[in-house]
């Protein structure tokens, strides 16, 4: 359909969109498109690894922060003690928010705040998720 001076409307999937009416269409030759391909390729590799290996730094990171939490609640996330919540199969939401309160001070508890006090939010909702997967 024609617009204004020259400028075709067309409709692409994410919404209408002009184009010049007299643009044609130019195929790549396919070793272009290989190499393209293996640029791409050759740049996304490494990429994928570094993340691969800062997923599993930050595993290890919260190995530790999980060993600190199971002194009081438990490696199972049920404590021993009765003054002390179980952790294990709480939803994960309310898990995140009670570490975030904790952090905040908006509720109170001397150790939870000095525990939770590094936490950044990436970790709070990993921790959270790891209690809230575990069995009642």
């Amino acid at each position: 359909m024609k617009g204004r001076r020259g400028w075709e409307r067309g409709l692409k999937g994410d919404g209408p969109s002009l184009r010049p009416a007299n643009r044609a269409i130019i195929p790549v030759p396919r070793p272009f498109k290989m190499a393209a391909m293996r640029i791409t390729s050759s740049l996304l590799f490494p990429m994928l690894l570094f993340l691969a290996g800062a997923g599993r730094a930050q595993a290890d990171d919260l190995s530790a922060v999980f060993a600190q939490c199971a002194a009081c609640h438990g490696a199972d996330g049920i404590a021993k003690s009765a003054d002390v919540p179980h952790l294990a199969g709480q939803h994960e939401l309310y898990l995140f928010n009670q570490i975030k309160a904790f952090k905040t001070g908006r509720r109170a508890h001397k150790e939870m705040r000095y525990m939770s006090r590094q936490m950044s939010e990436a970790e709070m909702r990993d921790i959270a998720r790891h209690y809230a997967t575990m069995p009642r």
